[in-house]
């Protein structure tokens, strides 16, 4: 789905267990899940630049205002969500866990996997679990959750139009070993009871 975006929850947690906390626009989202680097190898290149560029648009303070972005966007530091949801990139787990209004992974990696071809290694192992049918549909109608396994990532992709679907998305943040800070749970919790 491709709404008009706005700003959403960003992390990423690198291989060595690094976490980069933040808020970013939602017009990053389609570039990284349809990079085909990303989808078939995890490449953290594209990512990594954008946790970069948070750092250096951070730490120019309150002066820091662009065109495209204001200091209060860079002053969000929270594994929560904001506006359109969140998207959580973790590569310690090789996993992907979004629940956002804007552009969903499960649309990008779904659909080499539908049409799988086993002689391509890079697909063999794909396989989608989804709530109410199995692979192979003519269409996969999106549910509350999409469950994903690829060579590469592991995608959780929960529909943000249901608020038990941000508590789900919230439990597997928690389950990946991510621990909130008080804060944290504070605006998912303000989050989850709007």
């Amino acid at each position: 789905m491709i709404d008009m975006g706005g700003v959403i929850g960003f992390t990423v947690r690198e291989a060595d267990g690094t976490e980069h906390r933040m808020q970013r626009w939602t017009n990053i989202l389609p570039s990284i899940f349809e990079d085909p680097e990303f989808i078939r190898y995890g490449s953290d290149k594209q990512v990594m630049d954008l946790v970069k560029h948070w750092y250096t648009e951070s730490a120019k303070g309150s002066q820091g205002n662009t065109i495209i972005s204001t200091w209060e966007m860079y002053n969000y530091p929270y594994l929560a969500p904001f506006e359109y949801g969140i998207v959580v990139i973790d590569y310690l787990t090789r996993s992907i866990v979004s629940c956002n209004g804007y552009s969903s992974p499960s649309t990008v990696f779904k659909a080499p996997i539908k049409v799988m071809n086993l002689s391509n290694p890079i697909w063999t192992a794909g396989l989608i679990l989804q709530k109410e049918g199995l692979l192979g549909k003519e269409i996969l109608p999106r549910s509350d959750m999409y469950e994903i396994i690829h060579p590469f990532w592991s995608i959780y992709d929960y529909d943000d139009s249901h608020i038990d679907s941000f508590r789900r998305a919230l439990a597997k943040i928690k389950e990946l070993g991510f621990i909130l800070t008080d804060k944290e749970e504070q605006i998912w919790k303000e989050y989850i009871e709007r």
